[in-house]
């Protein structure tokens, strides 16, 4: 018969082992690509983005739909990277 601590014992034992497995697999679930994550102003980048040969009350609709940006955050961007290949080196 098992007892509490002797199922504890073996779960502590044994977790370590399971979590290293795991983490092994986990880098090759990232994707092969992406775009690097980079504080930015969305709301600036929204207004930068708008073409100045786009008519005028067209580009003032656009310039609207910017303002609803917030003006602290997180772009992504023009760097691309290899997210599986960070996470093998980090090993």
């Amino acid at each position: 018969m098992v007892t509490r601590f002797g199922l504890i014992f073996a779960v502590l034992l044994l977790a370590p082992t399971a979590a290293s497995a795991r983490n092994g697999n986990e880098c090759s679930k990232l994707p092969a690509s992406a775009l690097r994550p980079r504080p930015c102003n969305p709301q600036a980048e929204c207004l930068r983005l708008i073409s100045k040969n786009v008519p005028e009350k067209e580009r003032a609709a656009r310039e609207r739909d910017c303002q609803n940006q917030p003006t602290s955050g997180t772009c992504y961007g023009p760097e691309a990277y290899n997210p599986q290949e960070e996470c093998k080196k980090k090993r």
